[in-house]
């Protein structure tokens, strides 16, 4: 059994590239912020701390703010052609060619400048089909055929919505739902 202390939340990612590599992605416990992307290289045996910082589940185009929303957004993929590049969603998705020990910004929540495209905050899911990587956030579904300089938004022209909340009467047979984004 593995423990990453001062965590609240976790996300797993291997690699087809090398079956011993497992990355582990942690929110801190205190303000749900970057704890930090651990790799191991032993099939999980054991994990050394690749980066605690800059702060990728942050607001913040260069990572500097606190805290975060890894309580509710924590995605984390690992390329199955290299297994030294792995990318993390939170508010923004970040990507790392070098194992973790380093990041660049992918995409940014509002617009962060600089050929940063915006893209939906609140990263769920990133995933690889072949070469393409697939990000499911709040806003839908958008992917990158070039290592994540450039997404396209799949929802456009679709009528979708995240449902948040649902109930049900207890006397007859009205649904009520909550929706957001």
């Amino acid at each position: 059994v593995q423990t990453i202390n001062g965590s609240n939340r976790i996300s797993l990612a291997v690699t087809s590239a090398d079956n011993a590599v497992v990355y582990a992605l942690s929110s801190k416990s205190s303000n749900s912020g970057y704890n930090g992307l651990f790799r191991s290289t032993d099939s999980g045996g054991s994990y050394t701390s690749m980066s605690t910082t800059p702060n990728l589940l942050g607001w913040n185009a260069n990572g500097g703010d606190t805290g975060g929303q890894g309580w509710y957004d924590l995605a984390l993929a690992a390329d199955p052609a290299n297994a030294a590049t792995v990318y993390v969603g939170g508010v923004n998705t970040w990507k790392s060619t070098n194992s973790g020990t380093s990041w660049t910004l992918k995409n940014h929540w509002s617009g962060a400048g600089g050929g940063i495209q915006t893209v939906h905050a609140d990263k769920h899911v990133l995933v690889f089909q072949g070469t393409k990587l697939w990000e499911g956030n709040d806003g839908g579904l958008y992917v990158s055929s070039d290592g994540g300089n450039s997404w396209t938004n799949k929802t456009n022209g679709i009528t979708h919505s995240l449902q948040y909340r649902i109930g049900v009467s207890q006397s007859d047979d009205k649904v009520i739902t909550g929706l957001q984004d």
